[in-house]
C-alpha cells in the first residue's frame, strides 16, 4: 500500500521551483559557434539543472518507495493484514461506475495464474473457497488466451492442487475445460458445496466426464445447471443433503434420489419429460424438502417415488392455459400423497391445475399441513 502524501500545514510555504526560465530565446553568439566564455557557461550550467532535476525525480521516487516500505514496516493494519483484505478495503473505497470489469484474455489470465499461486501459498493449510469462470466464446479452445499461453491450464493445475482444502467450489466452465480437468487431475470433492455451470450444449449425455470418479467423500450442497445434467458428471452423491438442479430430466431426478440416500432439500427446476424404467416407486426414507417444477408429462415423476417425512411439497407443473385442471381421478398428486403418508406441513400448488373438489379432497387428507399456497 503506497503512503499518501501528507497536507502540509497552511503556515508552511511550499517551494516551488519555476523551470520555465529556461525555455527562451538566446541572442545570436557574435564568436563563432557559440565559443565565447558565457556561452560556455550557461550551457554548463543548465546541463546542471538538467542533471539536477533528473535526480531530484529519482530521489523523490526513492523517497515515496521508502515512505512505502516503512508504512509496511511499522504500521500494525498493513503488516499484518493480508494483502487479499487490503485489497478489499481500497476496492470498497471507490464507485462502483470505477471498478466495471474490462477483461483483456491474455493479461487477465496469466495476471491471475500468478496471483493464484500466491493466495494458495499463504492459505496455509486453511479451507478454501474456489470459484472458476471461464469465457468461452472459443468452444474449440481449453480457455480463451492467445496461442501457445499456458496460464489457463496451469491456473486449473495450481487449484487443483489444494482441492484437499476445498470447502466451496464454483465452476462455470467449458465443455473443453471440464474434459481437461477431468483428465489430468485426481480431485477431491469440496466439504461444502459444488456449484457446476457451462455456457455451452453438451450434446452427448451418455458421455461423463467422471469427475470425483470413486471418491468417498463429497459436498453436502450442490448446483447443476443446465446442460450439465445428471449423467454428465460422477458425483459423490452418497453424502449430498441438497440439489438444486436445472434442466434435468424425469429419470435424473429419480437416479438422484436413488443414490444420495441422505439428501433433505431438492429442488427441480425446468424438468423435462423422459421415459422412467420402474414399475414400483422409489421410497426416499429422508427427504423432507421437495420443489418440483416443469413440462406437464414431467409430473409423472411423482408416479415413481414415496416420500415418507415430506414436510414441504412445492408442486407446479407447467400445464398450458387450455390444459384441464386435475380431478379426483387424477393418477399422480392423491396417490402419491396417500401412498407417502408423511405428515405434510407446507404445500404449495398451481391453483388452475386443481378443480374445487380435488383441492378440498387435497386439504381433508393433510391435517398436518400448516401453511398452504394456491
Amino acid at each position: 500500500m503506497t503512503c499518501c502524501q501528507p497536507k502540509q500545514p497552511k503556515d508552511v510555504q511550499k517551494i516551488v521551483v519555476d523551470l520555465s526560465q529556461l525555455n527562451y530565446s538566446k541572442p545570436e553568439c557574435p564568436v563563432d559557434r557559440g565559443s565565447c566564455q558565457l556561452c560556455q557557461e550557461i550551457l554548463a550550467v543548465e546541463k546542471d539543472i538538467e542533471d539536477a532535476v533528473s535526480h531530484s525525480e529519482d530521489l523523490l521516487i526513492r523517497h515515496q518507495r521508502l515512505k512505502t516500505q516503512l508504512n509496511n514496516t511499522h504500521s500494525p493494519l498493513i503488516r499484518d493484514l493480508p494483502v487479499e483484505i487490503l485489497s478489499m478495503i481500497l476496492y470498497s473505497c471507490f464507485p462502483d461506475a470505477m471498478w466495471e470489469p474490462v477483461l483483456s484474455p491474455v493479461s487477465y489470465v496469466c495476471n491471475q495464474y500468478s496471483m493464484i499461486g500466491e493466495w494458495i501459498q499463504r492459505s496455509g493449510s486453511l479451507p478454501v473457497h474456489v470459484y472458476l469462470r471461464e469465457d468461452d466464446s472459443d468452444n474449440n479452445n481449453v480457455g480463451t488466451v492467445a496461442k501457445g499461453c499456458k496460464c489457463w491450464e496451469m491456473s486449473l493445475e495450481l487449484v487443483s492442487q489444494c482441492c484437499d482444502r476445498w470447502k466451496d467450489a464454483s465452476m462455470e466452465l467449458s465443455r473443453a475445460s471440464f474434459q481437461y480437468i477431468a483428465s489430468n487431475f485426481k480431485l477431491t470433492p469440496p466439504t461444502r458445496s459444488l456449484t457446476l455451470q457451462s455456457r455451452q450444449f453438451w450434446p452427448d449425455e451418455d458421455d461423463p466426464l467422471m469427475l470425483w470418479q470413486g471418491s468417498s467423500t463429497g459436498p453436502e450442497e450442490v448446483v447443476m445447471c443446465l446442460p450439465i445434467m445428471y449423467g454428465h458428471i460422477n458425483v459423490g452423491w452418497k453424502h449430498v443433503r441438497r440439489v438444486d438442479a436445472y434442466g434435468w430430466k424425469t429419470k435424473d431426478c429419480l437416479n438422484l434420489l436413488k443414490n444420495a440416500p441422505q439428501l433433505r432439500w431438492c429442488s427441480f427446476m425446468d424438468v423435462m419429460e423422459s421415459v422412467i424404467d420402474s414399475s414400483k416407486p422409489f421410497c426416499h426414507n429422508a427427504l423432507q424438502s421437495l420443489f418440483f417444477e416443469g413440462a406437464p408429462a414431467s409430473s409423472q415423476f411423482v408416479k415413481h417415488i414415496t416420500l415418507p417425512c415430506l414436510e414441504e411439497l412445492n408442486y407446479l407443473p407447467d400445464y398450458p392455459p387450455a390444459a384441464p385442471p386435475l380431478s379426483m381421478d387424477d393418477p399422480l398428486l392423491m396417490p402419491f400423497l396417500n401412498r407417502s403418508g408423511c405428515r405434510l406441513e407446507k404445500l404449495s400448488l398451481a391453483g388452475r391445475i386443481v378443480t374445487h373438489e380435488y383441492l378440498v379432497t387435497i386439504l381433508s387428507a393433510i391435517p398436518s399441513l400448516t401453511l398452504f399456497h394456491l
